[in-house]
């Protein structure tokens, strides 16, 4: 099974992140709550958060003077993006997912 890995989806704990908000009990959550909740820590996952905001895969807002994230509002995107978790479900989705981003990571001369 192949799965497409959507643009912007660089490593594990970008896929944690959006596994977290498509998962979690929250619509909205803050990098702090989303770090706790996906066991990591919230100045590395910011960057992370940034990135997927950047290529449309989650949304910023600004909430009682708080930054929070969710997934995208259109429809579309964020079928995509589910589409893409429901898939990861899988162990064999799973795996390729994770060999996806392990190929790109040594195609860009990156650790791993």
């Amino acid at each position: 099974m192949s799965i497409s890995v959507p643009e912007g989806v660089t490593n594990l704990a970008q896929l944690d992140i959006l596994r977290a908000l498509f998962e979690g009990p929250r619509t909205f959550i803050s990098v702090k709550a989303l770090a706790a909740w996906i066991g990591r820590d919230p100045e590395v996952i910011l960057e992370d958060v940034q990135a997927l905001v950047a290529h449309g895969l989650v949304e910023r807002h600004e909430q009682d003077g708080h930054v929070v994230y969710t997934l995208p509002a259109d429809l579309e995107q964020r079928r995509r993006v589910e589409d893409f978790l429901l898939a990861c479900r899988d162990e064999d989705g799973c795996l390729s997912v994770v060999a996806q981003l392990i190929r790109s990571h040594q195609e860009r001369g990156q650790p791993r």
